[in-house]
């Protein structure tokens, strides 16, 4: 195994998008045929929320809200 073989480095890159509320979007992931990998989660008060999901093509992309 090489060392930047997919094995050792899963993710690269992870695109992101500040939106108004996480859940929103979160919401519509799995009837548009993705697949939440992480539920809304609290960063910290001061920052605000995270959510994780993978498309239908199975791209990771990130969300963070303030609430």
């Amino acid at each position: 195994m090489d060392r930047y073989s997919k094995e050792k480095y899963s993710v690269r890159w992870l695109p992101s998008r500040s939106l108004s509320d996480v859940q929103n979007e979160l919401g519509r992931v799995e009837d548009a045929g993705g697949k939440i990998l992480r539920p809304k989660t609290q960063i910290s008060p001061e920052v605000g929320y995270m959510g994780v999901f993978s498309d239908s093509e199975g791209n990771r992309i990130a969300l963070h809200s303030r609430e």
